[in-house]
Order: C-alpha cells, then structure tokens, then sequence
C-alpha cells in the first residue's frame, strides 16, 4: 500500500525487499510487498484430466475433479514440447497409456488455450 510503495520508489534490490517485509506489518508480516516484471522465453500451457470410472475427463471443473481416482496435470510449451507432468495422489495410480493419454490430450487443446490467452491478453 501508499506509504510502502512510496517507500520502495527510491529503493533497488534486496533492500526494497527487506523494506517491504518490514513495513508491511499486520497480518502477513514478513510478506514482499515488491513487485517485479518477469520476462517469460515460452508460453506454457497447463491442462488437468482425470480419470473416472476408467474414462478420461479433460479439463474438469472443481466439482468433477473432486470425484476424480486420479488427477494428472500436464504442462507443454507452445512447441509443443512436455515441460511437466504432475499428479498429486488419487486412488488409482496412472498408467503409462494413461499419461500418454493426458499428453496427448494436452497437445490437442494448447491451440484454443493460445488463441484464448491472445484474445484475452494480447501480445506484446
């Protein structure tokens, strides 16, 4: 907020941070208050599917991904090329046709997601 910000014009680096972390105080004391410009080189994508009932969901919502035996979220690059696979716990455990399968998926869904990141935010 006013007094932080305006504190952390004249400031660079670690300091501003530190400062931040200081004068924030309340709740979230020790929290950055900094804010910081991050130069992305690729654009990723993450798509969550699960498996229900041995079929493949992609995309789920809250709800559905709740009911899930197991969760498996992929990250891919516009190229196309697999950055992460993450799946945290289920019931069942995820084969290998069954990651191919959510890769996969991920692979057919990166272009409507791109067009939909450019439509809401634009390019540079």
């Amino acid at each position: 907020g006013g007094a932080v910000d305006d504190d952390l014009a004249g400031k660079e680096g670690s300091e501003a941070g530190e400062s931040a972390g200081k004068e924030a105080g309340g709740e979230g004391a020790g929290v950055i208050e900094a804010a910081c410009a991050v130069e992305l080189q690729h654009s990723p994508f993450a798509l969550t599917t699960g498996l229900y009932k041995g079929q493949l969901i992609v995309d789920p919502d809250a709800e559905e991904e709740a009911l899930m035996e197991a969760v498996v979220s992929v990250v891919m690059t516009e190229e196309g090329q697999l950055a992460g696979v993450f799946k945290p716990g289920g019931t069942v455990e995820a084969s290998e046709s069954t990651l191919m399968h959510c890769i996969a998926a991920a692979k057919l869904h990166y272009p409507a997601c791109a067009r939909a990141m450019e439509e809401a935010f634009g390019t540079e």
